[in-house]
């Protein structure tokens, strides 16, 4: 797959998005819901908990849609990468399936980043 500059700088920066989102989930957790916990006491009735139910969710589909569409842009680039050879293929899905954002930015900076593949690099 032959990417431009541009679409490369793109992918890069939504790639790392992905941990910033991550972060800002775990951020809006500890200044919006341990406050919220703390204020209402021991009976926070049921405004409180559709509350937070309706804000989790609101991160967590985003967060879920969000990254399983980098996850299959990653898997097909991987899966299509005519650099390298197939174990090396094989062993990057592997690892964007198991370890998912951490995996892509790695191989983002590796595959995709460079003119051409470093791991293609190392094979020849």
């Amino acid at each position: 797959m032959k990417l431009s500059k541009t679409a490369k700088i793109l992918i890069g920066i939504f790639t790392i998005l992905q941990l910033f989102a991550a972060l800002g989930f775990v951020v809006w957790i500890f200044a919006t819901v341990v406050p919220e916990a703390m204020a209402a006491g021991d009976d926070p009735g049921p405004e409180f908990a559709l509350g937070l139910i309706g804000g989790m969710l609101a991160w967590v589909i985003g967060l879920v849609l969000y990254t399983t569409a980098f996850m299959i842009f990653y898997l097909i680039h991987a899966g299509t990468n005519k650099q390298t050879s197939t174990g090396v293929k094989i062993l990057w899905i592997v690892l964007i399936l198991i370890f998912q954002v951490l995996a892509e930015v790695v191989y983002y900076f590796l595959e995709i980043l460079p003119e051409q593949s470093l791991t293609a690099k190392l094979e020849n």
